[in-house]
């Protein structure tokens, strides 16, 4: 046999012999866990698949339920928006009814808009009426600039449709005049 013949030989006899070698060590480490061990460590396995089965079935649960409220939310929101023209209506024609001599009317149809409005107001709605307040963009709609001197500058001085907002959230802001020309508002 040549040197490298022999070479070859001895590597392939040491590789087979290696073979035998970790399969022996396989076979040895599955022997160091008794029958015990094995079925606690797969009881381990499963209990740890079944908390986190219930972890995402309570996420699951938390995210629908928070849903929900939102879409209970959301509907409250377009109800109520959709009924405040009709509230408006109700003190446009109480209004209306008081300065024609009605006052029998006018009495009436101001119980039926402040039951309305009490309604409303259990739903977690707010009035917006800013008068004699400062302007805020995001409750007030500024239809009209007054020169008042009286006033401070950016001052609410007529509310001519009030607002509503349901939960910090503003429905329909109030449409108002503001004054300008005046100090500069504090």
């Amino acid at each position: 046999m040549t040197m490298r013949s022999s070479k070859k030989h001895t590597e392939a006899q040491g590789a087979e012999q290696s073979a035998p070698a970790s399969q022996a060590e396989a076979s040895a480490q599955e022997q160091e866990f008794s029958p015990l061990e094995i079925l606690e460590q797969e009881v381990a396995k499963w209990k740890d698949q079944f908390a986190r089965a219930q972890a995402e079935f309570e996420n699951s649960r938390k995210r629908l339920e928070n849903r929900q409220a939102e879409a209970v939310k959301q509907a409250s929101a377009r109800v109520i928006k959709n009924m405040i023209p009709s509230l408006d209506d109700l003190e446009y024609a109480e209004k209306h009814a008081a300065e024609s001599g009605r006052e029998a009317e006018a009495k009436g149809i101001h119980a039926i808009a402040e039951k309305m409005l009490g309604a409303f107001i259990k739903e977690g709605v707010s009035v917006i009426n800013p008068l004699d307040e400062p302007f805020d963009h995001n409750t007030c709609n500024a239809v009209q600039m007054v020169t008042d001197a009286e006033k401070p500058d950016q001052t609410v001085v007529q509310v001519l449709q009030k607002g509503y907002e349901l939960n910090g959230v503003v429905l329909r802001p109030a449409m108002v005049i503001v004054s300008t020309g005046g100090a500069p508002a504090k």
